[in-house]
């Protein structure tokens, strides 16, 4: 009898601990997996947190904490087709999940399906108006030049979080992009005040216009962008060498060092220092973003009229771009030397291309024909016959360059 009731205990016993021990095994694993806070190790993540994504028995909170972090970690280490799968098993979930929207929307961005994030972001900052990062993220899918649109978002993002140190960047950049290097150097010298240390804090998703996840450098990047739009010289040599100082190894002091000297009218010189940045960067494994570069050593090839030089160079600036808005800006050269050369056939297939892939090279390409009298339309929004006509008037006038 007394056997009997040991078994009968051991049973029920067994019977309602091994379920409590396995949820308790289940939460630490997620615990685990969601204080991975290195997302440079993807693989580490992936190991911590790729099986709990599909463990049914999990609580949909849990599952849902484990795709944001293994969407945040494919995004931050490039692999944006993971990211969006991940953001979508997550969305799945809760459709509603602002944080989720907003990182689905920066992937939809990167593949330059506009209409699709600017949708979704939009739905974020519907659902939770006070969202900072919602805020700022909606007002970058507005084109790169679209300062009304942009400003009251970015500024009221700041007002909300004024240590953000992202919206307070973008903003210094739509100032730079439209000649309002003055405002922006005004917006860099707030984010100063913060120091080095907590604007490093902040780190940045990747981003097509930088080289480097380090936010001061892109701080002083664009400082020193300002200084020169404000033909500052002086004073953006300085910046150069205090670049040089913090990032020895960096590309980017190199190409700005090129910059200045192209803005004094050197471009001799400033073709010198930029082939020779290019040549390390191809040849320099740890060095993974040279676009820029070769953005620059075309565009000064092309004002030295040494355009057959500038031709390879563009064809890398597209073979080798990051991104749809690279591809395109560098088919947007392409297109203009194949014009200059006498190929007005190769001419308009390139800026064809350029203008349906790219919102903000259509907008700047029509602008240009704008100003020659080839396009009398506000209509930028999409492709239309008008545009086609325009385009190849534009390619008969030897003004429109």
């Amino acid at each position: 009898m007394r056997l009997r009731f040991y078994l009968c205990f051991a049973f029920f016993f067994t019977l309602f601990t091994i379920p409590l021990y396995a949820d308790d095994i289940a939460i630490k694993a997620v615990d685990a997996c969601l204080a991975a806070d290195d997302l440079n190790q993807a693989e580490t993540v992936s190991k911590l947190c790729s099986a709990l994504g599909n463990d049914a028995s999990l609580r949909a909170e849990d599952r849902l904490n484990v795709f944001i972090k293994l969407g945040d970690a494919a995004y931050w280490n490039s692999d944006f087709v993971e990211a969006g799968l991940n953001y979508d098993k997550g969305l799945a979930i809760d459709p509603k999940n602002v944080t989720l929207m907003i990182s689905k929307g920066r992937v939809l961005r990167r593949d330059g399906k506009y209409e699709e994030a600017f949708k979704l972001t939009s739905d974020a900052v519907a659902l939770d108006p006070q969202n900072p990062l919602a805020l700022c993220d909606l007002a970058q899918i507005y084109p790169a030049n679209d300062l009304p649109d942009k400003l009251p978002l970015f500024k009221k993002a700041t007002e909300l979080k004024p240590d953000y140190v992202l919206p307070r960047i973008s903003l210094a950049q739509v100032y730079i992009n439209v000649g309002q290097y003055v405002n922006a150097i005004s917006e860099l010298d707030q984010l100063k005040s913060f120091g080095k240390d907590r604007i490093n804090a902040e780190k940045l998703f990747p981003s097509p216009d930088f080289d480097s996840r380090d936010t001061y450098l892109i701080f002083l990047s664009l400082k020193l962008e300002a200084l020169m739009g404000s033909e500052e010289y002086d004073q953006a040599a300085e910046l150069v060498k205090v670049l040089r100082d913090e990032y020895p190894k960096e590309y980017k002091p190199k190409f700005e060092e090129a910059m200045i000297l192209a803005f004094e009218k050197k471009f001799d010189d400033a073709l010198a220092v930029m082939h020779a940045a290019n040549a390390e960067c191809d040849q320099n494994p740890k060095i993974t973003y040279c676009w820029p570069g070769w953005d620059s050593e075309a565009s000064i090839l092309v004002i030295l009229k040494r355009d057959a030089e500038a031709m390879p160079v563009m064809e890398k600036m597209i073979d080798r771009a990051g991104n749809i808005e690279e591809k395109a800006r560098g088919l947007e050269q392409l297109g203009f030397l194949l014009k200059t050369l006498g190929q007005p056939d190769k001419a308009i297939v390139a800026l064809r291309e350029a203008m349906t892939s790219s919102f903000d090279v259509r907008r700047q390409i029509l602008m240009k024909l704008k100003m020659h009298g080839h396009y009398m339309h506000e209509d930028f929004d999409s492709w239309n016959p008008e545009i086609e006509a325009g385009l190849e008037e534009c390619i008969a006038d030897t003004r429109c360059n």
